[in-house]
């Protein structure tokens, strides 16, 4: 097989707290056991020295809401001084009238989660009425962006559920008419990793598509075959992240993917090892190897209740 020798992209997370409570998040229902806290100077800027040889694109953000970090206009600006494109993506409670200074940054991509389609599935997602502050928000933003011809694309998110399955097209329009704003990105509900219970809210399958998928999924020789067909069979994996991401959290572990809120599949330490000695250690090329075969995403213990299998679809 071969192998990997640099990511695409890096979750790297300024901090793990999070302000709001989706009902959907694990932020809400205490399955984040680990510690929390805020990614020091020191930890990002050791960080920045080990990828910017090979300048992936990092996000600054993975388990928490990234504007609680005070410094996290200094963390773009660090980034984009040593040549590596940044995004992030925001709750956009926080925003307020940092508009002009966060765009001045040179940030290449915002992404803000609006959680719901209206105000009242916002009130249902989130317990709290804000929906048409961060609205007000997303518009001034906009705006600013237009006005002084700043390039950094900015984009709404929201997670279709069944809840507001029907509300997701006035949404666009409404989200079109923003000048400024280049797109809306309709997201899929995850149970993380059956960390939280969503059985209420996730839309119901196709069944003739979802027996597809299970067909695919369980033949490895056909999803092989796919894999080649979609550019992908060189690495013949049933996750494509462990090959192109990771993430790094705020205390510098290493993990191989940005759902892993947990740090279930710590890989390692940058304070302890180099990025790239991480990246292509021992414990990646194991993970790597089991992902290889739908048995051995069977077995796994946590990537087993993954959606990223059934990617072959």
């Amino acid at each position: 097989m071969k192998e990997a020798r640099i990511p695409k992209a890096i979750w790297v997370e300024p901090t793990n707290i999070c302000n709001q409570q989706c009902e959907w998040c694990f932020q809400s229902n205490n399955t984040m056991t680990r510690e929390k806290g805020m990614m020091s100077d020191h930890t990002y800027e050791l960080l920045i020295s080990q990828i910017e040889s090979f300048h992936p694109e990092i996000s600054l953000h993975l388990a928490g809401e990234p504007f609680l970090h005070q410094g996290i206009f200094s963390f773009i600006e660090y980034a984009k001084k040593h040549g590596i494109k940044v995004s992030l993506t925001s709750n956009g409670t926080l925003l307020h009238h940092e508009h002009f200074r966060l765009l001045k940054t040179q940030i290449d991509a915002i992404n803000i989660s609006l959680a719901g389609a209206d105000r009242n599935d916002y009130k249902n997602v989130r317990g709290c009425d804000e929906f048409y502050i961060i609205w007000n928000n997303i518009e001034s933003l906009a705006s600013v962006k237009r006005n002084y011809g700043f390039k950094t694309r900015l984009t709404v998110n929201v997670t279709r559920t069944r809840q507001n399955k029907n509300l997701i097209d006035k949404l666009q329009e409404n989200i079109a008419s923003f000048d400024g704003v280049d797109d809306l990105i309709v997201r899929d509900l995850m149970d993380w990793q059956g960390g939280s219970d969503v059985k209420e809210l996730l839309l119901k399958p196709n069944m003739v598509k979802q027996m597809v998928k299970d067909f695919v999924k369980n033949h490895d020789g056909l999803f092989h075959s796919i894999q080649i067909l979609r550019g992908k069979g060189a690495f013949f994996s049933y996750c494509d992240s462990v090959y192109t991401a990771a993430g790094v959290l705020w205390d510098g572990t290493v993990v191989p993917c940005c759902r892993d809120y947990n740090g279930n599949l710590a890989l390692g330490n940058i304070h302890d090892e180099h990025f790239l000695e991480i990246w292509n250690g021992v414990n990646m090329k194991m993970l790597r190897n089991r992902l290889s075969s739908n048995k051995g995403v069977r077995l796994h213990p946590i990537c087993n209740k993954c959606v990223f299998p059934e990617k072959a679809s």
